[in-house]
């Protein structure tokens, strides 16, 4: 993007704390006065002083106390770091919530000297009834200079740093932190626009999205294909994702990403007016939303805390020096759907996407096949990208079926690498059963004259398949491109796409005899087994008459009489369902 005068956002809360959403011990157990309930990693808890966390880097999570009343909950994050084998400070979250409102304040990427002045401001806030403001905690926060010296238009590769740095995969690769990470991607890149997708592919595997090479305007690699690969043991679509905001669901599964540890930074839509001016890439740090409403509902979501390579940017070229500073935006709804708030220069910042980061471990799936090309720029990759099961060819998210159904198979291959394809594709489609039994299985080949990767838009060819008469049970149903290694790619270990699924038999709401139909012997039947007189059920009779899910009893055969009388009733008597279990 464009270089943006910058006006630094401080995060301000006025708080005189109240509890947090989770609380580690009953407040009757710990003392008057200041303490902390510190819990190990075994699971044992321990009341301690205030002098407890002033170092919190030596246990996995505490609540801070002030008079009985919990004030704060922090618990350490990407504990795996260590593994990587570098010199990584631990990093925490912590949670609280905003008093006298159902706000609360969801916030990470803290390092054990936030954490120190976070709590020091919250028990100063608690203790005199004053207020406290997040300005200068030293986030993880790399800067841009304001020296038009080859990081003008990176806000993409800035934010992708943070995540990178904060993840542990920066750490892995070498790099001692996101300023070091940034150096890098301004050195490899011309001063263009791009993705952060495009910096993941880069980094991890050498490859180049196809902006990147022919793009007019877009960033190009400075020494291609001869540089990034740093984790080539890892196919970067195999960490790293990105995913669309288009509702409030979206918001949702981008606030999960980022409690599970992922490191996640939102694309933005600059907009003047009506009019998109530009794009701009930020990193998510926390989240404020309101605990009142539900979170389908768009003002759940209060406002995000995030750090920007624009708002600090120095008047040197040693970006260590630069403040770090995270800022709260409040969020708001526009006229065309879209989560906003209000940016620099008096421009809205709409949020379009996210790129999400999955943190380092030491168990996290890689390659370890030799025979493997581990190079996305000579070879292609092969990925299923895309599976579905449906009826009907209707593509649907359902992970239940009735027995017997015809279901359709269905799932559309591409490549991940830099590196066309111009062959035919073979693709296993097995299903088993829970008990590792094969229920349907078969080799489909599917020819292609070209099938790109990242240079161009990704070419597929979709696939259908009616499987028939498939019994109650529960499966799975894996797709496996290329599964005897035909062809040599650079990865083998993302070859395989799975879903899994039920399928029951069903049966008729309120046929306790399992007849076929409902009618006043169902209801009398309810009765003579309420007083142990039936003789004539079988193991699912419960379960078909028991409309409010609490247990046989005689509204459920009086349902079943306003049901034949044609009364009204909130159950779905008469209609067929599906059995819970085999």
């Amino acid at each position: 993007m464009n270089k943006l005068i910058s006006i630094i956002l401080i995060l301000i809360i006025s708080v005189s704390l109240c509890a947090p959403a989770v609380s580690a011990a009953d407040a009757d157990t710990v003392p008057l006065g200041i303490c902390a309930v510190v819990t190990d990693d075994d699971g044992s808890s321990e009341v301690k002083g205030k002098e407890a966390v002033e170092e919190p880097d030596s246990y996995q999570s505490y609540e801070l106390y002030i008079n009985k009343q919990p004030v704060l909950t922090v618990e350490r994050q990407n504990s795996d770091l260590a593994a990587t084998g570098a010199s990584v400070p631990s990093f925490f979250h912590a949670e609280f919530m905003i008093p006298d409102t159902t706000l609360q304040v969801y916030l990470t990427g803290l390092r054990s000297d936030n954490i120190e002045e976070l709590q020091t401001l919250i028990i100063d806030s608690f203790t005199t009834d004053a207020t406290f403001e997040l300005s200068d905690l030293s986030f993880i926060d790399t800067e841009k200079t304001a020296l038009s010296d080859g990081d003008e238009n990176l806000c993409w590769a800035a934010a992708s740093s943070n995540i990178l740095y904060y993840t542990g995969w920066g750490a892995k690769a070498g790099f001692k932190d996101e300023d070091e990470l940034f150096d890098l991607f301004t050195s490899s890149f011309t001063d263009d626009g791009s993705h952060q997708e495009n910096a993941m592919a880069w980094f991890f595997n050498s490859a180049a999205l196809k902006r990147n090479l022919f793009s007019i305007n877009g960033a190009k690699i400075k020494n291609y294909p001869r540089s990034g690969g740093y984790l080539n043991d890892y196919a970067y679509d195999m960490v790293s994702g990105y995913r669309y905001i288009r509702s409030s669901y979206d918001l949702f599964n981008m606030l999960e990403l980022l409690k599970q540890g992922y490191g996640i930074s939102p694309g933005v839509n600059l907009m003047e007016g009506t009019d998109t001016v530009g794009s701009h890439a930020i990193t998510l740090w926390g989240m404020v939303t309101d605990t009142s409403l539900r979170i389908d509902e768009p003002d759940h979501y209060h406002g995000v805390l995030v750090s920007d390579s624009d708002s600090h940017m120095l008047k040197e070229h040693d970006r260590t020096k630069s403040e770090r500073v995270i800022s709260y935006h409040p969020l708001y709804v526009n006229s065309r759907g879209a989560f906003c708030f209000d940016y620099y220069d008096n421009l809205t910042a709409s949020l379009d996407d996210y790129e999400y980061l999955a943190s380092y471990s030491e168990s996290i799936q890689k390659e370890r096949d030799p025979a493997s090309g581990r190079d996305k720029t000579k070879y292609p990759d092969l990925i299923v990208s895309e599976a579905y099961l449906n009826e009907k060819y209707t593509r649907s998210t359902k992970t239940l079926y009735e027995s017997g159904s015809d279901l359709y198979l269905e799932y559309i291959v591409s490549s991940t690498a830099d590196k066309a394809w111009r062959s035919s594709i073979k693709t296993k489609r097995c299903i088993t059963s829970s008990t590792g039994q094969v229920f349907y299985s078969d080799i489909d080949s599917i020819p292609i004259s070209f099938l790109s990767g990242l240079n161009y838009t990704q070419s597929t060819d979709t696939r259908y398949l009616a499987v028939k008469d498939i019994p109650a049970g529960d499966y799975t149903l894996t797709f496996t491109v290329n599964p005897s290694h035909d062809t040599k790619e650079a990865y083998y270990y993302n070859n395989s796409r799975s879903i899994e699924f039920k399928v029951r038999d069903s049966f008729i709401r309120g046929d306790y005899d399992n007849s076929g139909k409902v009618d006043l012997t169902d209801a009398t039947m309810i009765q003579y087994d309420l007083i142990r007189l039936n003789a004539e059920k079988d193991a699912k009779s419960e379960e078909r008459c028991d409309m409010q899910g609490d247990g046989l009893d005689i509204n459920d055969s009086t349902y079943i009489r306003r049901y034949l009388c044609d009364y009204h009733t909130p159950y779905d008597i008469g209609e067929k369902s599906l059995y819970s279990d085999i």
